[in-house]
């Protein structure tokens, strides 16, 4: 995401990829901007447009939004569905709780800010019809930070409004909650109470998701009426009991400063999912695009137990998986009848059997839900710390670095038959 514009224009024009991406089967792209992209306009480094010479007369005064304008120009002319996604604020890769882009707002960027652009996005691509759809906002997540000697801590709702919970408060209704039971659970309570008492926090926040993803849905709408408004699940976590205790244990014990506190074996690894519960009694009304809502959910294997273990081995039925992932986003399509797109999901390489095979692909396969794979290369350019621009690697792409083909044939086999499910549907 540092380099500001799509991967793999260091070695391809954006039409030869949008041609591998037609070649492959697929039919639209999740492309993700930043903020910090949109509000700087930066010069992008002639080296990350390597593959670009002879597309534009000078590779090194060419600005971001220029470049992401020929991305769209060049999938819509391979007849590529375009949805536009603010992955992030700031321009780097996520997620984390402590990464500083958890909401849709941070320290730089306001929720005007946030909203402003999406307008100014929405209208610039109006007259664009391959782009379908807009991803409001990626993986909405708890914020935890310590800074200046003290640990905050925001967390996102949906219809709660904004409020201020004191750490009383929280224990109590936490306790209430998730009502611990054996001795991990109890553990990993005492030790949250531990730790905001340790860290001597004045309370937590809470902000509404809710009501700015109508406006901002609202604005965008009444600029383009065609798009589909993509709302994305709020990343809450749980095991089989729905807990919070081993999220907020995980991403406080890895803060430097409070890596002191003890942190349960049981607990260095953690269910999540995004949540979209709140959406079945309270849902989101956009003005002039009641039509047009549509809501959206991540899924890889990792979000079940560390690298998939929890579905690995002496793992629960596929009947359990189903009906918890059901609970929390699976089932929203059928209950709100409203259309629900998992936008992101993906394995690595050599994850492809075991808990990837068995349980996820089954469960795609079965609701038969449309999808974006997560990513398209094995590739994962960047310009590390010293300021040198490295091509990378992801270990997860469909394509190879190159993007010359496949990167893993087995792989591509199982996403292709993710494809083919939707063409014989």
């Amino acid at each position: 995401m540092n380099t500001y514009v799509p991967s793999g224009l260091h070695i391809r024009t954006s039409r030869q990829i949008a041609s591998k991406i037609r070649e492959l089967g697929f039919n639209c792209v999740r492309l993700n901007w930043s903020l910090e992209m949109f509000y700087n306009n930066p010069i992008i480094r002639p080296e990350v447009l390597a593959g670009m010479q002879g597309v534009f007369p000078d590779t090194s005064n060419v600005r971001a939004l220029t470049v992401f304008d020929k991305v769209i120009e060049d999938l819509a002319a391979e007849k590529i569905g375009v949805i536009i996604d603010n992955h992030v604020s700031d321009a780097k890769w996520c997620c984390d709780p402590r990464d500083g882009n958890s909401l849709w707002f941070n320290d730089r960027y306001t929720v005007n800010d946030f909203s402003n652009a999406w307008e100014h996005m929405a209208a610039r691509y109006a007259s664009q019809r391959y782009v379908i759809g807009v991803d409001l906002r990626n993986e909405i997540r708890p914020d935890i930070r310590f800074e200046a000697g003290k640990l905050g801590i925001k967390f996102p709702g949906w219809g709660t409004g904004d409020r201020r919970v004191s750490v009383a408060d929280f224990v109590s209704l936490l306790e209430f909650e998730v009502n611990p039971r054996g001795w991990a659970e109890k553990l990993a309570f005492e030790a949250v109470k531990r730790v905001l008492s340790l860290a001597k926090l004045p309370f937590l926040e809470y902000f509404d998701w809710k009501p700015v993803a109508e406006d901002v849905g609202s604005k965008i709408t009444s600029l383009n009426p065609n798009v589909l408004i993509l709302i994305q699940g709020i990343f809450s976590t749980h095991s089989y009991t729905p807990s919070i205790l081993p999220f907020l244990l995980h991403h406080i014990h890895a803060i430097p400063q409070l890596s002191f506190i003890p942190l349960p074996s049981s607990f260095t690894s953690y269910a999540q999912v995004q949540n979209l519960t709140g959406v079945v009694t309270n849902p989101a009304v956009v003005r002039g695009g009641e039509n047009r809502v549509g809501y959206t959910a991540h899924v890889y294997p990792f979000f079940y137990g560390d690298s998939g273990n929890k579905w690995d081995g002496a793992k629960p039925t596929y009947d359990a998986f189903k009906t918890e992932v059901d609970k929390y986003w699976g089932d929203v399509s059928n209950i709100a009848n409203r259309p629900l797109w998992v936008g992101e999901l993906g394995t690595g390489h050599g994850d492809i059997s075991g808990a990837w095979n068995d349980y996820i692909i089954r469960y795609m396969q079965e609701k038969d839900f449309d999808f974006a794979y997560w990513p398209l290369a094995d590739a994962r350019p960047e310009v590390d710390g010293s300021g040198v621009f490295q091509p990378g690697s992801d270990g997860y792409g469909v394509m190879d670095g190159n993007y010359n083909g496949p990167a893993d044939a087995k792989h591509y086999e199982t996403v292709k038959g993710l494809m083919q499910m939707r063409i014989n549907a």
